[in-house]
């Protein structure tokens, strides 16, 4: 079974910076304050296709 990512501890953990997940989306690969950065620190770590997102500062409710 797939190990299930925790939403929840990476919008508290990594506030306002960017995040690359691995291709499968199962783990945090690398944190930095800019894309740029943690693009390449996910490539020097052999992730060919890093997924790569910025975490808001602060968790929004959204009522549609």
């Amino acid at each position: 079974m797939d190990k299930k990512l925790n939403w929840i501890k990476i919008n508290k953990n990594y506030k306002g910076l960017w995040v690359a997940l691995d291709e499968k989306e199962r783990g945090v690969v690398a944190v930095a304050k800019n894309a740029k950065e943690v693009y390449g620190k996910a490539i020097k770590k052999g992730i060919e296709s890093p997924i790569l997102f910025k975490v808001p500062e602060e968790a929004l409710s959204y009522v549609g």
